[in-house]
C-alpha cells in the first residue's frame, strides 16, 4: 500500500510515453553540423555529418534521448560508447566525459560538449503569428518576408533577433515583401522575462528551411511503444538517481535543482509546444515525484517503507514516539529544501 503511490506515477509515465510514441512525434535526426577543435567530443574523433545511433548500446531516435543518456553519464570516469553511422558504415567511438563540466546557466549542452547540431536554417519570414502579439497588431501575414529593419538590410532571423534587443521596446519599421510588393510596416517589440534576462519579441513563428533527411517521426506499433515506454521511463529513473548522488558527491550544483516556479513556467511553454510535448512534460514530472516519494526520507512514502524494513529485521516496529521525531525533521528539511529552490525559481525568473 505504501509503494502504491510511486508505482501509479510510474505506470502513468509508461501510459504516456507509450501513447506518445503510438501516436508519433515529429523529431530532428541527431546528426552532427560541426565539431569545435581541442572540445571533447574531438578527442572522440567525431565528425561533421556523423549520425548518432546509439549510446552504451542504447539506440538514440533524437537529441533529447542522446542529452539524456549524456547527463547519466556526467563525469562519469568510464567513457561512454558512441556509435554513429559515417558515410553509411557503422563506427565507435568513446567519448570521454570526465572532464564535461556544464554551470547552471548553460544554454547548450551540445556545444558545451563541441558539438554543434545539425538543425533547420530560421529564416526571416512569418510562419505563424502569435495571437495579442506586436506581429498581430502590425497585421503581418504568413509567408511576409522581412528585408530590412529600420532600413537595415537582413539576411537572416539572427541578425533580425539581434537587431530588436538592440533597439529595446523602442518603435521600429520593418521593410516586408509580401507576394510582389515591398511594404512598410511599424511595430513596437514587446518586452517579456525569461530566466530572469529581458527580452525583447515581435510575437511570430519564423519558418524553418529544412536539410534534406534531417526530420523524422518517432513512432512504434503499441507493442513496441510499450517497450520504449519502459525504457525511458528507466532511463529518466535512472537520472534522478545519478542526479542525486552527483549533487552529494558535488559535482551538480545545487542551483541545477527547479521548484515549483520552474515546473509552472516548463508546464505552461510546453503546452503552447502542442499536446504531445506536454505529455511528455507530464511524464517526466511523474517520473520525479515518484522517485522522490520513494527516497528514504521520514514523511514520505520512502520513510514508511523504511520503518517498515527495520520492523522486519529487528522483529519489532519502531516507537511511535521515535517516527514521530524522524518525521518532523523529515518534513522540515523537505520545507526548507522547498523554500531553497522556491527562492532560487523567482531569482532566476527576476
Amino acid at each position: 500500500i505504501v509503494l502504491a503511490g510511486p508505482f501509479i506515477n510510474f505506470l502513468l509515465a509508461v501510459i504516456l510515453y507509450s501513447l506518445i510514441y503510438t501516436i508519433g512525434y515529429p523529431s530532428i535526426k541527431p546528426i552532427i553540423q560541426s565539431i569545435q577543435p581541442h572540445s571533447i567530443a574531438a578527442k572522440a574523433d567525431l565528425k561533421a555529418k556523423d549520425h548518432i545511433i546509439s549510446i552504451n548500446h542504447h539506440p538514440i531516435t533524437g537529441w533529447p534521448d542522446a542529452m539524456l543518456l549524456l547527463l547519466i553519464h556526467y563525469r562519469d570516469q568510464k567513457p561512454v560508447l558512441l556509435s554513429v553511422n559515417r558515410k553509411n558504415k557503422t563506427i565507435n567511438r568513446e567519448l570521454p566525459l570526465s572532464q564535461w563540466h556544464i554551470t547552471p546557466d548553460s544554454t547548450d549542452l551540445l556545444a558545451s560538449l563541441g558539438i554543434t547540431a545539425l538543425t533547420p536554417t530560421v529564416l526571416p519570414v512569418v510562419d505563424r503569428i502569435l495571437p495579442n502579439s506586436p506581429a498581430a497588431e502590425a497585421k503581418l501575414q504568413h509567408q511576409d518576408r522581412i528585408l530590412a529593419i529600420n532600413h537595415q538590410s537582413i539576411h537572416t532571423m539572427e541578425q533580425l533577433h539581434q537587431y530588436i534587443q538592440k533597439n529595446a521596446a523602442k518603435p521600429l519599421t520593418l521593410t516586408i515583401r509580401r507576394q510582389q510588393k515591398t511594404l512598410h510596416i511599424r511595430t513596437t517589440p514587446q518586452q517579456q522575462t525569461d530566466t530572469g534576462k529581458s527580452i525583447y519579441l515581435l510575437g511570430f513563428i519564423p519558418k524553418m528551411q529544412w536539410p534534406s533527411g534531417l526530420k523524422t517521426t518517432i513512432h512504434f506499433t503499441p507493442i513496441a511503444a510499450i517497450g520504449h515506454a519502459l525504457l525511458k521511463t528507466k532511463l529518466l529513473l535512472t537520472l534522478n538517481i545519478t542526479t542525486i548522488y552527483k549533487l552529494i558527491t558535488g559535482q551538480f550544483n545545487f542551483q541545477f535543482l527547479g521548484g515549483p516556479f520552474s515546473i509552472f513556467v516548463m508546464g505552461g511553454k510546453t503546452t503552447l509546444m502542442g499536446i504531445i510535448p506536454y505529455l511528455a512534460f507530464i511524464a517526466y514530472i511523474s517520473v520525479a515525484i515518484g522517485f522522490l516519494n520513494l527516497l528514504p526520507i521520514p514523511g514520505l512514502d520512502g520513510g514508511h517503507f523504511f520503518f517498515q524494513l527495520i520492523e522486519l529485521l529487528k522483529g519489532s516496529p519502531v516507537s511511535v514516539k521515535t517516527q514521530t521525531r524522524a518525521i518532523t525533521i523529515g518534513i522540515s528539511l523537505l520545507l526548507l529544501l522547498m523554500i531553497a529552490v522556491t527562492v532560487q525559481d523567482i531569482k532566476k525568473l527576476f
